[in-house]
């Protein structure tokens, strides 16, 4: 198992006075790629140092933002979509003066903020490297000031413009991944050893790192299925189908399916179309997950790809057993058959089988789940959000 937790190293120094937060999450006001950002900057203001807040401009302030604009923070607000006519407008500017003018760049702000570092939060590796606007400032004004936080990664993500990255990265501070394999997986993305990164691991929200008393096995074993309904990331669909295979018609065991999402509806109608309402239940989202793991036993996920699923390092915390998919972290914190059971792909027949794993070994199932809890607290970095501050301050 790897323990590979570095420090970063850099030439900043400790004269830090203005840091500027930057998230590109587009699709929701919040989410758990935003949690070690917000841990840095709750840190960053008992030091008092100054904080510039970008984000999109949602109709809701999420409560986190609304928290650090209490203790002081300055929030700079971008749209999410440029509007018909001020995409008229500069595309009018754009052919009289055959160049896009710097103040009608969506991040203009961060010249007049001017600050000592910037840190940003990607959801998938590569969208600020993708996004012209960001990229062109950070490269003309701020290189070797800013790190990137990389927070997810799969097979099927590719950089658009594979030199351009390189430069970008190259040119940062510190580019951070959430799991080692999302960092080799990027270094064979770009064909290219890059020479700035590093890991760092993401905040566990929990009230208390106690292990939960595994639930007693009766007849069923109940199973919860954590994350957002979106099947292209999350694969719930693939266990949904899979229910309505003839073994798992013979098996008492029960899907429960946690979160909220897009594809909610669709998931739905593919539990009636299958007709496995008996076996799977949409529970919609529980801000308790203590109340999910007084419940389940284990925890699956089929997903395409993750950064390190906050949801299996909470299972594993609780004490629980996870079947996930080897994406992202799931091969750091899970050894195959001792500590919980890994998926080589997202497909429903190597689910199925390593399913099939665990019901054959439902009497194990308690000590896997001690043996998962004891690895996850000795490898658990408890305040993540002082790590990254302490990293260039």
């Amino acid at each position: 198992m790897l323990n590979n937790y570095k420090m970063i190293h850099s030439n900043a120094t400790n004269k830090i006075k203005k840091i500027a937060y930057i998230s590109t999450l587009k699709s929701v006001p919040w989410g758990g790629s935003e949690e070690l950002w917000f841990q840095s900057a709750r840190e960053a203001l008992k030091k008092n140092i100054e904080l510039g807040i970008f984000i999109y401009n949602w109709d809701d302030t999420p409560k986190q933002i609304l928290e650090l604009i209490n203790k002081g923070a300055k929030v700079f607000k971008r749209r999410r979509k440029d509007t018909l006519i001020s995409r008229l407008i500069v595309k009018f500017i754009n052919q009289l003066i055959k160049k896009k003018p710097l103040s009608l760049n969506p991040y203009y702000d961060l010249i007049t903020y001017n600050p000592d570092i910037i840190i940003i939060t990607d959801g998938a590796t590569y969208y600020t490297a993708d996004d012209n606007d960001l990229s062109f400032m950070l490269l003309n004004y701020f290189k070797n000031k800013f790190i990137i936080i990389c927070q997810g990664n799969s097979q099927s993500m590719f950089p658009s413009n594979r030199s351009k990255t390189i430069e970008l990265f190259e040119n940062s501070l510190k580019v951070l991944f959430v799991s080692e394999h999302n960092r080799q997986l990027a270094f064979h993305q770009l064909a290219y050893n890059l020479t700035k990164t590093s890991t760092i691991q993401n905040p566990v929200l929990l009230k208390d790192f106690n292990r939960i008393p595994f639930p007693k096995i009766d007849n069923c074993i109940h199973c919860a299925v954590i994350g957002r309904y979106s099947i292209s990331e999350k694969g719930q669909d693939i266990l949904i189908s899979m229910m309505a295979l003839e073994y798992w018609k013979n098996i008492n065991i029960k899907l429960h399916l946690y979160g909220s999402g897009q594809d909610e509806d669709y998931l739905r109608k593919l539990i009636n179309f299958y007709g496995v309402s008996e076996k799977v239940t949409i529970e919609g989202f529980f801000n308790d997950k203590n109340e999910i793991w007084h419940k389940c036993h284990c925890l699956l996920m089929c997903s395409h790809g993750e950064g390190t699923s906050l949801a299996m390092l909470e299972a594993l915390v609780a004490g629980r057993v996870c079947v996930i998919t080897k994406v992202g972290g799931s091969e750091e914190w899970i050894d195959d058959g001792i500590t919980g059971f890994l998926v080589d792909a997202p497909t429903q027949q190597l689910f199925s089988d390593k399913l099939k794993e665990l019901i054959l070994r439902k009497n194990d199932l308690a000590q896997i789940a001690s043996a998962a809890h004891e690895f996850a607290l000795q490898r658990l970095d408890y305040s993540p959000g002082k790590t990254l501050l302490k990293s260039f301050i």
